[in-house]
């Protein structure tokens, strides 16, 4: 990466790239067209470094929730439930593979084991870091996904959303994306009212939506993922990615969009509510 570069994560959510309600169904639709939005900004930008992050949704997350797998160690995970999770992961990702290819976007894959170094699941490996700086030297996107993790004789999911967290621990970035299939955070879970458009720390009266297959915590979880990323020096969008032009406005620095954010007061972005 060059000391110019824009170095932007992107969370690709289970819930926009899978149908989360149908087990092992990809949202090829989604899929295709987030892939375009990414060729797009990168086109029009040639600063623009991106991470890309991409969850489970009605794969990974089906067969952990059947096998009851979650983000928390345990010993009595089954063989079968382990291989099975690992599988599906490994198969959306193939998918996901394919499609950034045909957009012009070229990826080199890192699993979550080549981030981090034994127990460790919160801070990037010197290994790690030389992984991603590689993987961008050869002029390839870096990109990583929700995944089984194996500690001795215990076995848990790391999250996309940890995962974030230890990139921006370990890297510079500008911004962190999470890319969803709603408008943004709204003030319920009926998804009515207006997308709250920035959100603050002191900001409580936020009610939860878990969809069927989600081990990793709803909307809450999110946000607080979110404001943990802002205080580490980063901005932070909640964005539809279902919605044409709306990932790729981001991308190219525009507030002009429908959205939810989190300014790092690092960055000097940050806004007091009135």
């Amino acid at each position: 990466m060059g000391k110019n570069s824009k170095l932007v994560i992107i969370k690709l959510g289970g819930s926009v790239i899978t149908n989360k309600d149908k087990p092992v169904s990809p949202n090829r639709r989604n899929i295709r067209l987030i892939c375009r939005e990414l060729s797009r900004a990168m086109l029009s930008d040639s600063k623009l470094r991106l991470i890309l992050i991409h969850g489970g949704g009605s794969f990974g997350h089906y067969y952990a929730k059947k096998f009851k797998l979650g983000t928390n160690m345990t010993s009595s995970a089954s063989p079968e439930g382990l291989a099975r999770t690992a599988a599906a992961m490994i198969d959306l990702h193939s998918i996901l593979l394919g499609e950034l290819c045909r957009a012009g976007v070229y990826c080199g894959t890192i699993l979550p084991i080549e981030l981090f170094s034994g127990a460790d699941n919160f801070s990037i490996s010197l290994g790690g870091k030389n992984r991603v700086t590689s993987i961008f030297r050869n002029g390839l996107v870096p990109i990583t996904f929700g995944y089984v993790t194996l500690i001795g004789n215990q076995a848990s999911i790391i999250s996309g959303d940890k995962i974030a967290l230890a990139l921006v621990r370990a890297f510079s970035v500008e911004k962190t994306v999470f890319v969803m299939d709603v408008d943004g955070v709204f003030p319920s879970s009926d998804l009515k009212g207006p997308v709250l458009e920035q959100l603050f720390p002191a900001q409580h009266a936020i009610q939860s939506s878990i969809k069927q297959y989600d081990v990793t915590g709803g909307i809450k979880a999110k946000i607080s993922t979110g404001f943990g990323l802002a205080k580490l020096g980063t901005d932070v969008y909640f964005v539809n990615g279902t919605k044409s032009g709306r990932l790729f406005k981001i991308l190219q620095g525009s507030d002009d969009v429908v959205a939810t954010r989190i300014y790092s007061t690092k960055r000097g972005r940050f806004r007091s509510p009135k």
